[in-house]
């Protein structure tokens, strides 16, 4: 079977009225450039898809709010017909297969069989469920009313349940938080568009631009074009993206690659690239895997290979760097009040045991004016160079001990001879006396 295809030209076409295009009210129907034209019966226009519709007029007003305009009615939202007298409602509810209860012809959102009675808004051209115990909600998923709070009465003007689901109408500066289900106050500041709670309950601000959330708040947060901004204890801190460095406000760009960093010369005023270990900076600035072995340095050479060396205080030994001890051989001299002390790479001196540190240099420490080492009787304390030593006082023998444990007791010998001493001294002083009596008597 062939099928055969036929095409007529009705750019330019007229046709009779009864062809219907335009509806029963038409004269004639025309079609001019492809476009459909009608001509009306008096009292009728072409309304919608050019259809010939009653006029609206002084004596046919349009109804639920409409407004006439070259004789035709425009309907407002849910309306419908010539003359907006059709109201069409649609009810949040996924039972809508069973029977609801019907007002004015509308179908409520409530059940036949709900304990809720339906009303009809005529200013909002909406049939609503309205529950006998004020405070409780008609809920369609459960045909129940309930009880529906959205918190403290100023913060909310509507709670309601949809498909099963609390929803609440929160006032001015009061948003919904999922966590607690009822309506808190939640203001982000000037620099803020938006403030909401997250399912967590915690704040989430949405700020405007060069603004962001610290804490419960949108604060200044602004470097600059292509430069990041972050709060960090509520303060702007700026940061350029990967291979840029700020400088004076600017990111300028210092690609190191991605085993270094770009850090400031000694001056400060100079990039430069400070590659991780076991890496080199190549002839193009970009740090390369560059290693000769611990404690050596390496560098890259323009053609890529590496060149070894050593860094100061090491040597190379059968190939590998190794400390020197500059102790030991003499390279780092030190004073009498020093010792020496090596570490890798060098050596430092470093006061003696019984010095001190001062600007001066070291200094010798008094341990018997500080400390009070010398405990036992008969003991007295002298500072030496470094350290310090304990003695027997006059007329004390040592009997043991060393520095702070020396033990010191009395020389009993030295006690009879300081006796006899005093004894003929004042033997003396009694004869002197005798003579000198009797010369004086004769």
């Amino acid at each position: 079977n062939s099928r055969k295809e036929y095409n007529y030209d009705i750019s330019n076409a007229v046709l009779e009225a009864d062809e219907n295009l335009c509806g029963n009210h038409s004269t004639k129907t025309e079609f001019i450039n492809g476009l459909k034209v009608c001509t009306c019966e008096d009292g009728y226009v072409p309304g919608i898809n050019e259809v010939c519709t009653e006029m609206c007029n002084e004596s046919k007003i349009c109804e639920n709010g409409g407004t006439c305009h070259n004789g035709i009615c425009t309907c407002p939202p849910r309306t419908r017909g010539t003359f907006c007298e059709k109201i069409h409602v649609t009810c949040w509810n996924s039972y809508l297969y069973e029977e609801y209860a019907k007002v004015r012809g509308l179908y409520c959102c409530c059940k036949s069989d709900a304990p809720a009675k339906c009303k009809y808004d005529v200013k909002k051209l909406n049939a609503y469920c309205e529950c006998p115990k004020k405070g409780e909600v008609y809920e369609d998923k459960s045909n129940t009313c309930k009880e529906c709070n959205c918190g403290k009465p100023e913060t909310w003007t509507k709670c309601d349940f949809y498909g099963g689901v609390k929803t609440c109408f929160c006032k001015e500066n009061y948003v919904y938080n999922p966590k607690t289900q009822i309506c808190e106050y939640c203001n982000c500041g000037e620099l803020s568009k938006k403030c909401e709670y997250s399912w967590n309950g915690f704040v989430r601000c949405t700020c405007l631009k060069g603004a962001k959330q610290y804490k419960n708040e949108c604060h200044k947060c602004d470097c600059g074009e292509n430069i990041f901004c972050e709060l960090r204890d509520g303060k702007p801190i700026c940061s350029c993206p990967d291979n840029y460095q700020l400088n004076n406000g600017s990111c300028i760009e210092c690609n190191c690659g991605k085993h270094g960093k770009c850090v400031y010369d000694d001056a400060g005023k100079k990039l430069k690239c400070e590659c991780s270990t076991g890496y080199s900076e190549n002839s193009m600035g970009i740090c390369q895997y560059c290693y000769c072995g611990d404690n050596s340095i390496c560098a890259l050479n323009v053609d890529g290979t590496k060149n070894c060396s050593c860094p100061s205080g090491y040597r190379d030994v059968n190939g590998f760097c190794t400390d020197i001890n500059e102790c030991e051989e003499g390279i780092a001299t030190c004073l009498s009040s020093e010792v020496c002390k090596n570490i890798p790479g060098g050596a430092f001196c470093a006061c003696a045991d019984g010095y001190r540190h001062t600007d001066n240099g070291c200094e010798d420490i008094d341990e018997c004016a500080f400390e009070k080492p010398c405990r036992n009787k008969g003991t007295q304390c002298v500072n030496i160079p470094g350290s310090y030593e304990c003695r027997c006082e006059a007329g004390y023998l040592a009997r043991g001990g060393h520095k702070s444990d020396l033990e010191c007791q009395k020389n009993s010998a030295a006690n009879v001879g300081y006796g006899l001493l005093a004894t003929l001294f004042t033997v003396t002083v009694i004869g002197l006396s005798i003579i000198v009596y009797m010369k004086y008597r004769r």
